[in-house]
């Protein structure tokens, strides 16, 4: 006997190289859409922008020396929030988890979308994309991810 390790076998060659290209494959749940529309949701994010209706208090005096001076109790700032349900099913964060094993990067893009919905992600990448400073874009996304983590996996904590 010799314990010369053997090169691997033409099949065993293939096998390896196929594995590598088989296509991702997810399916369809409806509990994850009724899960996703839930009535009852946790703030996830917030951007806030500056609200094109507010004027500075130089620029009221110019207007209010007009004929009408209208109201400006409106914010110098919009808040928009991007929610996700608040009461996680069991269920999806097990499908969540169960994906974590077999790609943990697919893992978090399929809750992030699930969680925020096609718009709040496409909202999320397009403010940390606007950000200049990649390590602070980099700690606002881990912190939306661990929040949405933490809320998806709350379906596995039990009751006591």
């Amino acid at each position: 006997m010799s314990n010369t390790p053997q090169a691997p076998s033409e099949a065993t060659i293939a096998k390896i190289r196929n594995a590598s290209v088989a296509p991702i494959e997810v399916r369809h749940s409806a509990a994850a859409e009724q899960w996703a529309t839930s009535p009852e949701r946790a703030v996830v994010f917030t951007v806030v922008k500056p609200n094109p209706a507010y004027l500075e208090p130089h620029e009221r005096e110019l207007v209010e020396l007009g004929e009408a001076a209208p109201e400006y109790d409106v914010p110098a700032e919009l808040r928009i929030d991007f929610t996700m349900p608040a009461k996680p099913n069991a269920g999806l964060s097990l499908l969540y988890l169960r994906r974590a094993r077999e790609n943990a990067d697919l893992a978090m893009s399929w809750l992030l979308e699930l969680a925020l919905g096609a718009d709040g992600y496409d909202q999320l990448a397009a403010e940390l994309s606007g950000y200049q400073d990649e390590t602070e874009a980099g700690i606002l996304l881990n912190s939306v991810v661990a929040r949405i983590q933490r809320v998806a996996m709350g379906g596995l904590e039990g009751k006591a």
